[in-house]
């Protein structure tokens, strides 16, 4: 690790919270060698934008960006080779029960009128979903905490398409936005957010990143 990212580390005060930081740096590192085998994982540097956004500091001959979320016993990547516009979030399926003290502060009016008619189960479910793709959102923006995560609004088509509102950014336009969902076994909801004139493609797949690598 670098010396910002052993300070970094050094500031957790609890073990898990260490590890996961730790394995979100190990995991980025593992898979950008495995788009550019010509630097090795312990090479790699990282510069933040003036919100937090992490960028790839090294000099390189393609484009590459990334983003990068971790929730319990889980740490994810979302790489992209043709815009900075990339974002990943995911949660665990433990805070489910939480989910309605966030409600007021995250949720637009319709999404709101949408929740309230499901059954108690399925709200925390829908709640969740929205959050982590508004927080993919925000971080695909790249803007972080500027934007109300209240003026956004998610909906989905008649074929489940899911798209993002968000009447107050300028010049916006949804269908420059796409959103991937992904379910694992239950237990971790992941969304990707990218900006994407056309149709984007995505591959998921999973990875041990080994300590030797590091």
């Amino acid at each position: 690790m670098s010396i910002e990212e052993k300070d970094r580390f050094k500031k957790f005060v609890f073990d898990k919270d260490k590890k996961s930081f730790l394995a979100t740096r190990c995991l980025i590192r593992v898979v950008l060698s495995l788009y550019v085998p010509a630097i090795p994982p312990q090479i790699w540097k990282f510069t933040e934008n003036n919100y937090g956004k992490p960028f790839i500091a090294n000099q390189l001959h393609t484009s590459l960006y990334f983003n990068l979320s971790n929730s319990t016993n889980l740490a994810v990547c979302a790489i992209s080779v043709i815009d900075e516009h990339i974002g990943i979030d995911t949660e665990c399926n433990t805070r489910l029960p939480v989910m309605h003290s966030i409600m007021d502060i995250s949720l637009s009016k319709q999404e709101k009128k949408q929740v309230f008619s499901l059954s108690p189960e399925q709200q925390q479910k829908q709640i969740l979903l929205y959050w982590i793709i508004k927080e993919a959102y925000i971080k695909a923006q790249g803007l972080g905490l500027q934007i109300d995560l209240s003026e956004i609004t998610v909906e989905t088509d008649q074929d489940d398409a899911i798209y993002i509102a968000h009447p107050t950014m300028p010049n916006f336009r949804p269908l420059n936005w796409s959103v991937q969902c992904y379910d694992l076994a239950s237990q971790h909801n992941i969304a990707v957010c990218s900006f994407q004139e056309k149709i984007m493609q995505y591959r998921a797949f999973s990875a041990l990143p080994l300590l030797s690598h590091y």
